[in-house]
């Protein structure tokens, strides 16, 4: 059990690493969107999906070592906290320690995404209004379509592409 224990210890060091710059590219799109500076955001996405994709892919390794430690243990399907609470009184408090520190890393991420999203909303909730303005309709007239181009309902035909 030591090996596969070990071996946890290192991937939730590792995906503690991974959140911890999830984090602050989160950060970096959150001032990205504030300062409305659209190339700066789109660099960070690019950034942030190789680090999106390795937590991922470190979370599936955890969940496989979590589950060989389960099987081992004579108790498959249990969690990661029960993983550890079986566990050595030094290992597990140790274990305990980056599981504790990996999920306050997760939430924080998501407090972060959910300024972020509400960011975002606000500003296209403002678009809407501007191009209210311009083109004298109600904003509940106008809908997007997948492709980003947004069709008036009452004209029919298409007022802005996000191609152009």
């Amino acid at each position: 059990m030591n090996d596969h224990t070990q071996h946890l210890a290192e991937l939730l060091q590792q995906e503690i690493e991974a959140y911890s710059r999830l984090l602050r590219i989160e950060r970096e799109k959150e001032n990205a969107i504030i300062a409305n500076n659209a190339e700066r955001l789109l660099e960070v996405l690019h950034e942030e999906e190789p680090v999106t994709e390795l937590a991922g892919e470190l979370e599936r390794q955890i969940l496989s070592c979590r589950n060989a430690l389960a099987t081992e243990a004579g108790r498959p399907g249990i969690t990661l906290r029960e993983v550890i609470a079986a566990l050595p009184p030094p290992r597990a408090q140790c274990m305990e320690s980056l599981r504790t520190q990996l999920f306050g890393l997760a939430e924080e991420i998501r407090k972060v995404n959910q300024t972020n999203y509400l960011l975002l909303k606000q500003s296209i909730e403002l678009l809407d209004e501007v191009l209210s303005a311009i083109l004298g309709q109600s904003p509940s007239v106008r809908t997007y379509e997948e492709s980003g181009r947004m069709r008036c309902a009452d004209a029919g035909r298409e007022v802005l592409s996000m191609k152009a």
